[in-house]
């Protein structure tokens, strides 16, 4: 499955709210808090965080029905 790019910390969390992007490029560079907040909310919940060449790329898990 191919990743929807994220251009912003904004543009994640627009993203992220619809709930149609389990895979999500962060295509801009991260700024380190961003980056640590990101993994803070995100891997509580079981969220997976690899970096692939110069960007992050965050999976996310469906929520269980």
């Amino acid at each position: 499955m191919p990743s929807e790019k994220a251009r912003s910390l904004d543009h994640f969390y627009e993203l992220l709210a619809t709930g149609q992007h389990p895979k999500i490029e962060l295509d801009f560079d991260v700024a380190a808090d961003d980056f640590f907040k990101i993994a803070t909310e995100f891997g509580d919940i079981g969220a997976r965080i690899t970096r692939v060449n110069e960007r992050f790329i965050i999976k996310i898990k469906p929520p269980k029905a």
